[in-house]
Formats: structure tokens, C-alpha cells, sequence
């Protein structure tokens, strides 16, 4: 039979050939947390900047193409609002798309901190991980100064003024009010990890207080999904899409 041209045209299945293809972002968050850029600093060496890290996984899930975000953590912590603002970018992302996480020689403190509101989590067998816990306090070098023969005076206009002067102890209401702070900011930790990893906070106190945990035994107390490595996590990703 003899077809025009309109109808061979109309004929032909139409493909799904138009727009970006489908892609994996992979973000690579390396080195001790703090606010603001990632950069370097002595002496934390490599630094992981919360504004650098959120703009690049907001950037990546916005990409055109980008079905899910994979992002690469090998921290042990540092700051503890910069962690909290990672941690929001990453669910907020999740909302959106698959976001899996995948651990590299440590994933610890902070840095499991931003880990658990991933959608999947991927450690090695020995990547160290886990230590939820929080820690807090000075350096008091006031004795030091003494006995180098120098002599340092401090005036407080309240008695919380100098509660991080290195040339003076905690009172003992400065330590009290510094207990109680650490101790808020441990509660919020564990409750995050509760509702990241579909446990009660009980449950995460019971294998946190700052231990850590191998990546194996990590997937044993339900910290971790499962073992492997970075392509392991982006074909979980890429499944997850």
C-alpha cells in the first residue's frame, strides 16, 4: 500500500527521546564539620562547610535529569548546627527524590548525624561509625599563666560572662548550665536518629553515649542498611528512581 508521508510520520511509536537523560548525582562531603564554606583549616586539616555541602545537594536535585542524590561521607563530626542544617537539606531533598548515603573510612558523630536522614545507608564492614554522643567544655589555662608569671584579671558584668574564658574554671554554675546544654543537645542528637532510623529514642540512647560502632555491627543494631561500597549505593539509587 502506498502511505503519504503525514501518515508514516504518525505512524512511528513516539520515543521517549526528548529532555536530559536520567543521572545520579554524586556529592562528595569530606573532612571535619563546620559552618559555612568547606575549605581548610589548621589544624582540622579538610573541612566540610554545611552552606557549601547544602548548596551542592540543592543544586544537584535540581538538575535537570537528576532522579536521586547519592552523597559520599567520610567525617567524624565537628559542629553541631552545621550537622543539624545538613541534616534538614538532606530530608527536605528526600522529600523529592531518593537520597542515599554512602560511608567511606568514618562516618561518625556528626557525621552520622547528617547520615541518618538519608533514605538508604551504605557503610564497609570496618567503616567507623555511630558515636552519638555530644561533648562539651574549655581549656582553662589560668593555672598555666600563673606559674609562667602571668597575671590575667577578668571582670564579669553577670556570672555567665566569662563561662568560656580560657583563663578562668567553670564555676559551679557554669558547669552546671554547660551539662545541662550538652545534655539538650545529646536528646535532640538521639531524637533525630529515632525518627531517621525508625527507632525510639531509648533504643538509640541504648547503643549511643558516644560509642562507636564498626560498619557491620552497624548493620546489626540497625544504625546501617547494608554493606558496600560508592557503586553499591548508586545502583541502590538509581533501583530507588
Amino acid at each position: 500500500a502506498v502511505q503519504s508521508l503525514d501518515e508514516y510520520g504518525s505512524s512511528i511509536p513516539v520515543g521517549d527521546a526528548w529532555g536530559p537523560e536520567p543521572r545520579i548525582a554524586v556529592i562528595v562531603a569530606t573532612g571535619f564539620i563546620t559552618r559555612g564554606s568547606s575549605g581548610y583549616s589548621f589544624p582540622l586539616g579538610e573541612t566540610m562547610g554545611s552552606g557549601t555541602i547544602c548548596g551542592l545537594v540543592r543544586s544537584a536535585a535540581a538538575r535537570p535529569g537528576v532522579k536521586a542524590v547519592v552523597i559520599r561521607i567520610d567525617s567524624g563530626g565537628g559542629d553541631s548546627f552545621a550537622s543539624e542544617e545538613m541534616l534538614h537539606c538532606i530530608e527536605d531533598v528526600s522529600d523529592e527524590m531518593p537520597v542515599v548515603v554512602s560511608m567511606g573510612g568514618v562516618a561518625a558523630s556528626g557525621g552520622y548525624y547528617m547520615a541518618c536522614g538519608a533514605d538508604s545507608i551504605f557503610a564497609d564492614d570496618f567503616t567507623i561509625t555511630g558515636s552519638i554522643g555530644v561533648i562539651g567544655g574549655k581549656i582553662a589555662a589560668g593555672d598555666l599563666l600563673e606559674r609562667i608569671g602571668v597575671d590575667v584579671e577578668t571582670v564579669s558584668p553577670y556570672p555567665m560572662a566569662d563561662m568560656f574564658s580560657i583563663f578562668s574554671r567553670f564555676s559551679d554554675a557554669q558547669r552546671e548550665n554547660v551539662e545541662e546544654s550538652v545534655g539538650n543537645c545529646y536528646d535532640l542528637f538521639t531524637r533525630r536518629v529515632a525518627e531517621g532510623r525508625g527507632m525510639t529514642p531509648a533504643q538509640v540512647d541504648s547503643i549511643g553515649r558516644g560509642r562507636v560502632w564498626s560498619g557491620s555491627d552497624a548493620v546489626e543494631i540497625g544504625l546501617v542498611d547494608r554493606i558496600g561500597g560508592l557503586a553499591d549505593a548508586v545502583r541502590c539509587a538509581a533501583g530507588m528512581a
